[in-house]
């Protein structure tokens, strides 16, 4: 009989990677409003794996498609989030393919799970209803209750078969706006009561639109009551208007005007009246020209009337109305109301007194027409200054006209058109004179004359001459003398002193004469020192009686030679 013993055998069984992650479900659904912003949580996905080992059971996620870049996802917990916000107006549905993948090593062992993610954008009120412009109608006045005139519309983005965002409703509102009615849901506009062209012709009215969250929108409605007449020719245009700019040449095309018949006549022709003979038609084209250049500043608009004809018998016509614009052009200069202007100022008065007012116009219009001025050129000019829009000129400093009597300046106006255009005029100011200067006598202040005692009464010895820097009457002076105890005289006009009486040096041989030289409001002075001397006359022919006497003047005064005779 054979032995035999007993051991524990421990068997470690290692993983082997032989599980793919498995989602907790097949397919996950949820919605979301468009617009949330971005890095928004929508929902989160979940795959186990069976493995043991955390390697071969570690899940990682990702969006494999469907997403366009709108949603993104967590690799690590499986949140999915918002990348960028949805929008329901682009795309209502998305439908992600999602992957778990274990972190089995090496990665061509990694096993994979796939769920789907399906997810709904729900509408949010975001999007105004639009209208696509304004709306012009026109009605017969003959139209009775219930037909309709129009049809305006509006679109909403938003979905209105899902909620009533995207549901429209119309309304109308203006001056008689009861005349019509509105399809709330349709837009149709239909005669409400009866119309009459004679009592009003035309309707200013207001669309509304609204939708089902509160936006609204509106719109201009023009309803014009068309005369009855049968078919006349029918403008395609209610009223035309064209801006045309001014100098064009003759000949440069205005505006084309259009109209239909509607009756079996289809030959049209147009005529014009209206804007003074400046534009002509094409007869068979309506094709309206300038037959003249035009000039905004002697008309800035025209009204046209161009009458549409019909070949039938009787013919039949209709009218529209061109309105015509001029743009202005900068092609006018200031003009100054004259080519000169003088003003006179006072001198020695304080800066700032208003002297003269430039004026000038242009014929252009706005920023073309508004001028303004400047001072440009002239001697002296920073003595003055203008205001640059009410061209009012007055001085900046006092002054002085034994300076400077004349100013000469330049003054520009400008207008504010690109490019500028700029005229001149002269302004020539004149300083008035004041008795503001003394007068003076030249150097040195004082002179010498000497005369013999027997000089005679009446002998001019000496002459005074004063200057005065004023004008006119400011600038006359008179002489005056004292200190000559009667024996000489002044002329008060050429101050020409001459002796008054017979001299005697025994009685006084010195004289110390005070000249006063006034302008009547300013004076000065010289003295004049005479010397009285012994006689000095030779007797040359007794039977003749003369005799000659030498009076001795100093520097600036020659030799006087008096002859007397007995």
């Amino acid at each position: 009989m054979g032995r035999q013993g007993n051991c524990s055998v421990v068997v470690e069984i290692t993983d082997y990677n032989d599980n793919a992650p498995t989602f907790t479900r097949s397919v996950y659904t949820t919605s979301i409003p468009e617009n949330l912003p971005t890095l928004s949580f929508v929902l989160s996905v979940s795959a186990i794996d069976k493995d043991a080992s955390s390697i071969n059971s570690a899940v990682g996620y990702s969006i494999l498609a469907g997403a366009d870049d709108v949603f993104t996802i967590d690799s690590a917990t499986g949140n999915i989030s918002v990348l960028t916000p949805p929008d329901y107006e682009v795309k209502k549905f998305y439908s992600l393919d999602v992957q778990a993948q274990d972190q089995a090593s090496p990665a061509s062992a990694r096993q994979t799970g796939v769920s789907r993610v399906e997810i709904t954008i729900t509408d949010v009120n975001d999007n105004t209803p639009t209208f696509g412009g304004s709306y012009f109608f026109n009605v017969a006045e003959s139209a009775t209750v219930g037909v309709l005139v129009g049809v305006v519309s509006a679109s909403d983005l938003d979905d209105p078969s899902v909620d009533e965002n995207g549901v429209v409703k119309y309304t109308l509102t203006g001056s008689n706006a009861d005349d019509f009615s509105i399809g709330s849901s349709t837009g149709h506009i239909a005669v409400a009561q009866s119309l009459d062209y004679e009592a009003r012709s035309s309707y200013e009215l207001t669309a509304i639109a609204t939708d089902g969250g509160g936006l609204t929108s509106s719109s201009s409605v023009k309803i014009s009551v068309i005369d009855v007449n049968d078919n006349s020719p029918k403008f395609t245009q209610i009223n035309y208007s064209v801006d045309i700019d001014e100098n064009l040449p003759r000949g440069h095309t205005v505006v084309q005007v259009s109209a239909y018949e509607k009756d079996t006549v289809k030959q049209i022709s147009y005529s014009l009246r209206g804007g003074q003979g400046h534009f002509n038609i094409v007869p068979n084209t309506g094709l309206v020209l300038t037959a003249i250049p035009l000039d905004y500043e002697t008309t800035e608009r025209y009204t046209l009337f161009v009458t549409a004809t019909d070949n039938g018998i009787p013919s039949r016509e209709s009218s529209v109305v061109v309105y015509v614009n001029v743009k202005d052009l900068n092609d006018n200069d200031p003009l100054f109301s004259k080519p000169e202007y003088t003003a006179t100022v006072e001198e020695k008065l304080p800066g700032g007194q208003s002297i003269a007012t430039i004026s000038a116009t242009d014929k252009d219009s706005l920023a073309n027409g508004d001028v303004s001025y400047s001072i440009v050129d002239g001697v002296g000019k920073s003595h003055f200054a203008i205001d640059s829009l009410s061209g009012y000129v007055t001085t900046t400093t006092s002054l002085d006209r034994e300076t400077q009597d004349t100013y000469t300046l330049t003054i520009q106006a400008r207008d504010n058109g690109s490019p500028a255009r700029t005229t001149t005029a002269i302004l020539t100011v004149t300083v008035d004179d004041i008795n503001d200067n003394t007068p003076y006598f030249p150097p040195p202040s004082y002179s010498t004359a000497t005369l013999t005692e027997d000089t005679p009464i009446g002998t001019i010895f000496h002459r005074v001459k004063a200057t005065d820097d004023d004008l006119g009457g400011n600038q006359k002076i008179t002489y005056s003398l004292s200190g000559d105890d009667g024996a000489f005289q002044i002329n008060e006009t050429t101050g020409e002193l001459r002796t008054a009486r017979s001299l005697d040096r025994e009685t006084n041989a010195k004289y110390e004469l005070v000249v006063t030289a006034s302008d009547g409001s300013n004076s000065a002075t010289t003295t004049i020192y005479v010397n009285v001397i012994a006689g000095n006359c030779d007797q040359f022919a007794s039977s003749a009686k003369t005799f000659v006497c030498t009076v001795s003047k100093l520097a600036l005064f020659t030799t006087l030679s008096v002859v007397l005779v007995f």
